[in-house]
């Protein structure tokens, strides 16, 4: 009996070993990453490998009522949000559109404000004026 819950036990710790080991080679180049939207928190699983090539943008809009943020078509989390300013993650190549298929205010200004190092588009300074639909802003180029 006890040679057979030794075995058991023996097998048991195998498993989960190569489970652990399993799980963290698969995410090895991941980590969690939670963001404010402005209103709530969200996490977000973000692969670790696009911060060796990565940046930040920081823009104000004139309103963000509506607005969405999509960053390679999917609507993105990796921003904060503050008294209009976003400051929002990227990643080198990514393509960064405004979807304004529901804002109702007219016109949207974006302005950017401040890049990162290594980013050379957008430009600080770069004016963007929409008034509906699904607008490309920029595509992010690094260094």
């Amino acid at each position: 009996m006890v040679f057979k819950f030794e075995k058991f036990l023996f097998s048991f710790i195998v498993i989960l070993s190569v489970l652990f080991v399993g799980l963290n080679i698969m995410n090895k180049n991941e980590v969690l990453s939670t963001v404010s939207n402005g209103s709530s928190n969200e996490t977000k699983l973000v692969n670790s490998d696009n911060y060796l090539k990565a940046g930040v943008i920081k823009m104000s809009l004139s309103s963000t009522k509506n607005v969405k943020i999509l960053v390679n078509g999917e609507e993105n989390f990796n921003y904060t949000l503050k008294d209009n300013i976003m400051t929002l993650a990227v990643s080198d190549k990514d393509v960064v559109e405004v979807d304004l298929r529901n804002f109702k205010e007219g016109t949207l200004d974006i302005l950017i404000l401040k890049v990162s190092d290594g980013l050379t588009n957008p430009p600080v300074s770069q004016k963007y004026q929409f008034s509906k639909g699904i607008n490309k802003l920029f595509d992010v180029k690094m260094n």
